[in-house]
């Protein structure tokens, strides 16, 4: 038996064990999601390959949904130097809502939603993004 790893992009890997299958698709999800200013998600799905080519049918998947927060930018002045106001009140978006707030200092701004289109026909309750408004 083998498990194939089938990213999002049609990219797959087989191997001989679940445990490596699920160890390379992690690393690989931590590289593509590694200096993203947003959060990363790509759901990974992975299969079980029979010795005649046809795929195992299991009540659970193998795979796994990664959700990864990026990290939060250094402030231009100094490290850890940050200070975040909140930029007005929380506006309502389907069910959750959106808000943001600047660092004081840099002005780099940080964008939240609790209510974001995940791209893969879901959710992601606590999206978040870094990044300098455009004026």
């Amino acid at each position: 038996m083998t498990f194939r790893v089938i990213l999002v992009d049609g990219q797959s890997n087989d191997f001989s064990t679940l445990e490596k299958a699920q160890k390379r698709a992690y690393h690989d999800i931590i590289r593509a999601a590694a200096g993203k200013t947003s959060t990363y998600y790509e759901p990974v799905e992975i299969v079980e390959i029979d010795a005649d080519g046809e795929v195992t049918e299991y009540d659970l998947p193998l795979g796994f949904d990664p959700v990864i927060q990026p990290d939060e930018p250094p402030c231009s002045h100094g490290k850890n130097a940050h200070y975040w106001e909140n930029d007005g009140d929380p506006q309502m978006h389907d069910y959750g809502e959106t808000y943001s707030r600047m660092c004081s200092n840099c002005g780099m701004t940080e964008y939240h939603d609790t209510w974001h289109d995940d791209g893969f026909g879901g959710i992601l309750h606590n999206w978040i993004a870094y990044g300098h408004r455009q004026w």
